[in-house]
């Protein structure tokens, strides 16, 4: 179409965020298992901060907690690019207290 006007060019494009959350819906909505989730982050190009949006706010639940963990463990050990969000988060959950403040970490 020559004479479609570029509004509708730009429409067709989408960012990689906006993949990413397309992916993560498909995700909840096929109730996939969250190991999954892990191995497509390790294959992506580039981990969007909204993956670790996402791991942050499954840590905080108590269902999920431990894949997410396994999952910032599994980045921040893999992808040099994610250590510095990973332990960010790592630090973060450790000394924020919550549900697990009698957990030790010495």
């Amino acid at each position: 179409l020559e004479g479609a006007p570029s509004r509708d060019k730009r429409r067709a494009l989408f960012t990689y965020a906006e993949l990413f959350e397309l992916f993560v819906t498909e995700f909840e909505q096929r109730a996939l298992p969250a190991r999954e989730l892990r191995a497509l982050l390790a294959e992506i190009p580039v981990v969007p901060r909204s993956a670790f949006q996402l791991l942050e706010a499954q840590c905080h639940k108590a269902a999920a907690r431990k894949m997410a963990l396994l999952t910032l463990l599994s980045l921040v050990e893999g992808r040099p690019s994610c250590r510095w969000q990973g332990l960010h988060i790592l630090f973060k959950l450790a000394y924020a207290g919550g549900e697990d403040s009698g957990t030790r970490f010495d």
